[in-house]
């Protein structure tokens, strides 16, 4: 998380979301590994799986509502110098 914020540090004032979404894609691409678990048995595979998940869901969550707050910030700028811009 801190690679990306780093990242949107240094492109703010720019058009960052798409440099941003190809930067996480290649980070899970590298990261995204099959578990290799010793479970004995289906429900302990299908359990530890769940568990995945459910921390994946939580991560992609937390991402799209950071991008979400670095999108706002960066439309409010733009409305902020459009305004002085035209007033």
């Amino acid at each position: 998380m801190n690679e990306v914020l780093t990242l949107a540090k240094t492109l703010l004032g720019q058009e960052m979301i798409w440099d941003i979404a190809n930067f996480i894609q290649e980070y899970i691409t590298v990261h995204n590994n099959v578990s290799k678990t010793n479970a004995s048995s289906f429900h302990e595979t299908m359990q530890a799986r769940r568990d995945a998940d459910a921390k994946v869901h939580s991560l992609n969550f937390h991402l799209l509502i950071f991008l979400s707050r670095i999108f706002l910030r960066s439309s409010f700028s733009l409305m902020t110098t459009l305004f002085k811009i035209f007033s």
